[in-house]
């Protein structure tokens, strides 16, 4: 068999290597090279790529017989031109010395990839795609996000704050990577266990499963994309007025290869600039090669956890692959009663329509169940937390939520020529749950004497949300050379429906001990340091949503987002990125009590009469749109190949369209801008990410109250001082009113981001970070002692992040051995707040409207230590122990009020994992 070598200008037939191919320089791949090779056969095209990168290519004369390419031009890394020259041939590359082999995919390394050409021989000395490192894209996915398989704590190559692959350095924003292989470390499961484990995120618990809140430099974050596409709404809302229809969706980890995440405003991309940030996940995906991996899980708190994950190729000569995730997890919790269920199955399949076309489709079905609730430690008057053991939980076994997720999922990608792709995103999601039981908690603790420590319970009830989202994206990217530069530019628009078809709230009133009925909003008092959940019956049988429906809502949000993206390079180090975006939204709602007549009678709750639902197309409409004026400036210098500085603007628009002045005028939109500036840089092997960064944050326009509603008359009442702030207004024909624009209004957020993640040395990954944050609020926003209060008091102003881990070499006598050591860490948080005096408390709450006691109350820093220890068994099979609380620290997750929501930390507990991949 004939064999041709392709050197600069040399072509040599009859099976002998040319030497200045053995005497030839490494070649890595990494090189940058310009090259102009046009379209048409592939073995003179082959022939003159060598000619033009100066590469010797080395191949059987019969490999290139029949085949053709498209050609590439530009200027480039060899391994990205020789990919794009490859692309749809079939054929794969290995990097060898001072020459690259071409072999036919599906050879000797049992390599098979359509479609996509796949590199042999790459930096790791694995397969990767185009445009992969040795932390990102090997794993034998479509995916070059994809961190599966390599072993590492950082990723070069990020969707978020993007709509193309990225690496950390290129970047223009602090952004954060959670890898696969960190989430098996630390045995992250859920998305809040990520949240707390990601640089610069306050976890705020509510209690109810999926409710839990996380915030960035002072502002909750509300958005989460999949896979980079328009993002989905989570929390209460997206700016004044714009409810997200109730969606709390508990995010298992098991579906995603990795978390990405962005902080600061990123309003270019995801319409509205909110300034705490976009959360990023992506998807496992369907792999060219078959792989079964198994994980059973056993922990404290009879923990039970298996997961299943296959894929492969399903036929068509390998061009149809599909995933089939299946998860459950059953556990009770350090604290009293509660026990939670989750049962989730997924299914991805992926076909190669053509050589340069990929279509994606998925399903994934998830149900949860929990069994009782979660109340938090009260506290006394003076603000002391109530001396109660940490599994203290005031609540009852037949407390319930359930929640049923139905996600499906699309994706159309196209390549078009060397330089473009265009893509089609497309998600539709469906959430029904149930929650019922008792919406409990502590009255005022008074003092230490049990006899006057009190428990408020206000009332049994259920709410059954049904929620719906859909999320629809087009991308097109690309790049062409003008000023003998690279210059890309990203095009597209998103669509996004949040629904809530219908939230029923049922309150059947309330039942004191042996379940006798009481007035729904009565009181009773018992000891807190013996708490008795038998003290209320089960009250299933005469709770009938169909009979008690008191109050229901709806709303339906439709948002619209076009943008433009364009990364300019006037000369070779330096990047000028700007962007624009249009976007329009509408918001249609109502939320009207039924209940017309008594709530209870003869001593039996209930409601005796129920009004007629309102047609929903006659709520109150509210809509806005924006043009981003300025537009995002970020400018970008490489000071060299491994390091770059940024500095830009960003800006921030939220609307307030809900909010309306005394007229009935909607206020005009809150605005803003994120200022950020920073360094990151990359190592030489492409394997270890430092970033430092400082912002400044400012907001503008928010509504404060002027007016108050009076209800007796129907009208506003503009007599009395202002409120100074949104919770003045009053709900007024479902519009807040009275509200006005203070222009001397300002409030700030600024700090900086440092963070490292990556590979030290061989064998040793390292995920550390440092956040310093400090926010002011608006002027008028004053503590007790007349400084200026900050945005959340509960988020702490310093927090630092630690992971670390270690595997002993091949040869040492502690092969096989992993060893893992973390820690996280905050300052002080504190709440201030009012009381409502004990001689104004009545059965129906607090007789006077202004509380006059003050409260002031701390909660000390802490850091919390882990560790872990695994063992390689062989290589199919590793065992994993992680300790959480290693020292056993009594400390709280999140800080509440004197009533509740104070809610301490897990304990000192144990997790052993068993992973087998075969």
């Amino acid at each position: 068999m004939a064999l041709l070598v392709r050197a600069s200008a040399l072509a040599v037939a009859g099976g002998l290597l040319m030497p200045a191919v053995a005497q030839a320089q490494s070649v890595s791949g990494d090189e940058r090279v310009t090259v102009n090779v046009p379209a048409g056969p592939l073995g003179p095209a082959l022939e003159e790529f060598g000619k033009q990168a100066g590469v010797a290519l080395v191949y059987p004369a019969e490999l290139a017989q029949g085949l053709s390419t498209n050609g590439v031009s530009g200027t480039m890394s060899v391994q990205d031109a020789l990919v794009r020259l490859l692309s749809g041939t079939g054929l794969t590359m290995q990097f060898s010395g001072g020459a690259i082999n071409l072999v036919r995919a599906g050879g000797e390394g049992g390599e098979r990839v359509l479609g996509a050409v796949r590199v042999q021989g790459s930096q790791d000395g694995g397969s990767s795609l185009a445009g992969a490192t040795p932390v990102n894209g090997i794993n034998g996915s479509r995916d070059v996000t994809a961190t599966e398989g390599t072993g590492s704590y950082t990723s070069n190559a990020l969707t978020v704050g993007s709509k193309t692959a990225q690496s950390i350095k290129d970047v223009p924003m602090s952004v954060s990577v959670l890898t696969d292989q960190q989430i098996k470390d630390q045995n992250i499961t859920t998305l809040t266990d990520a949240m707390q484990n990601m640089s610069g995120v306050t976890v705020n618990n509510a209690g109810i499963p999926g409710s839990e809140e996380y915030y960035s430099r002072g502002y909750q974050i509300t958005q989460v994309q999949i896979d980079g596409g328009a993002a989905q709404i989570l929390g209460s809302s997206m700016g004044a007025g714009i409810q997200s229809g109730r969606y709390t969706p508990i995010i298992d980890m098991s579906l995603y290869d990795h978390v990405e995440l962005v902080r600061g405003a990123s309003g270019t991309f995801n319409a509205y600039g909110d300034p705490s940030g976009v959360i990023n996940l992506v998807r496992k995906k369907p792999l060219d090669h078959a792989q079964l991996s198994l994980e059973f899980q056993l922990g404290s708190w009879a923990r039970h956890r298996v997961s299943a994950d296959v894929t492969g190729p399903l036929g068509f000569g390998g061009k149809l692959r599909g995933r089939l995730i299946a998860t459950h997890q059953d556990n009770d919790y350090f604290f009293d009663i509660t026990h939670s269920d989750l049962n989730i199955l997924s299914g991805t399949l992926e076909y190669d329509l053509t050589p340069t076309t990929l279509l994606s489709a998925g399903i994934n079905y998830q149900t949860h169940r929990q069994d009782g609730a979660r109340t938090g430690i009260p506290r006394y008057l003076d603000g002391t937390l109530v001396d109660l053991p940490r599994s203290t939980n005031w609540t009852f076994p037949w407390v319930l939520s359930t929640q049923e997720n139905l996600e499906y999922f699309g994706q159309l990608d196209q390549r078009i020529g060397n330089n473009w792709t265009l893509k089609f995103k497309g998600t539709r999601i469906s959430q029904k749950g149930l929650s019922e039981g008792v919406s409990a908690g502590s009255d005022y603790v008074l003092t230490s004497d049990l006899a006057h420590s009190a428990f408020a319970k206000y009332g049994l009830g259920a709410i059954a949300p049904r929620t719906k989202q859909m999320q629809y994206e087009i991308t097109l990217d690309g790049a062409f050379r003008l000023f003998s530069q690279t210059q890309k530019v990203v095009v597209g628009a998103n669509y996004s429906m949040a629904d809530q078809g219908g939230s029923a709230e049922y309150y059947g009133g309330s039942l004191a001990a042996n379940g006798i009925p009481t007035n729904p909003f009565a009181r009773y008092y018992f000891n807190p340091f013996a708490f008795d959940p038998s003290i209320l019956v089960d009250p299933t049988g005469w709770m009938d949503p169909s009979s008690k429906s008191f109050y229901v809502s709806k709303q339906d949000v439709r948002i619209v987002n076009a943008y433009v993206n364009f990364e300019f390079t006037p000369f070779a180090r330096v990047r000028i990125v700007s962007g624009a975006h249009y976007s329009a939204f509408r918001s249609r709602g109502y939320s009207y009590d039924l209940c017309t007549g008594a709530m209870v009678t003869n001593g039996v709750p209930g409601c005796t009469a129920v009004g007629v639902q309102p047609n929903p197309r006659n709520g109150q409409l509210y809509k806005g749109q924006q043009f981003s004026w300025p537009p995002s400036v970020v400018a970008k210098y490489d000071f060299s190949s491994n390091l770059t500085g940024y500095a830009g603007y960003t800006d921030i628009y939220q609307d307030q369209s809900f909010y309306r002045t005394q007229d009935g005028a909607p206020l005009p939109p809150l605005t803003g801008g994120n200022f950020e500036g920073g360094l990151k840089w990359l190592s030489p092997n492409k394997k270890f990410n430092i970033a430092f960064s400082g912002y400044y944050i400012r907001k503008k326009n928010q509504a404060l109250g002027v007016c108050d509603y009076d209800p007796s008359t129907d009208v506003p009442d503009c007599t009395g001082p202002a409120s100074g702030s949104p919770s003045g207004g009053e709900l007024v024909n479902q519009t807040y009113c009275c509200y006005a624009i203070d222009p001397n209004w300002r409030e700030t957020s600024y700090g900086v981001d440092f963070e490292v993640s990556g590979e030290i040395r061989k064998g040793w990954q390292v995920s550390a970070s440092y956040n310093w944050n400090k926010t002011l609020s608006a002027p008028g926003g004053l503590l007790f002692d007349g400084k200026r209060a900050p945005l959340q008091s509960f988020i702490p102003p310093q927090q630092f992040r630690f992971w670390s881990t270690y595997r002993f070499d091949e040869g040492s006598p502690l092969d096989g051995v992993v060893l893992g050591f973390g820690a996280r860490g905050q300052t002080k948080t504190f709440v201030t707040t009012y009381y409502c005096p004990r001689e104004s408390v009545t059965p129906n709450g607090c007789s006077v409207s202004i509380y006059l006691h003050p409260v002031y109350f701390t909660d000390p820093g802490h850091v919390i230590f882990s560790a872990s220890l695994g063992y390689k068994i062989n290589d199919q099979l590793s065992l994993n122990v992680e300790l959480e609380n290693l020292l056993d620290n009594t400390y709280l997750s999140t800080i509440g009020t004197l009533g509740s929501n104070n809610y301490y930390g897990s304990p000192r507990g144990a997790i052993v994992t068993l992973r087998g991949k075969f």
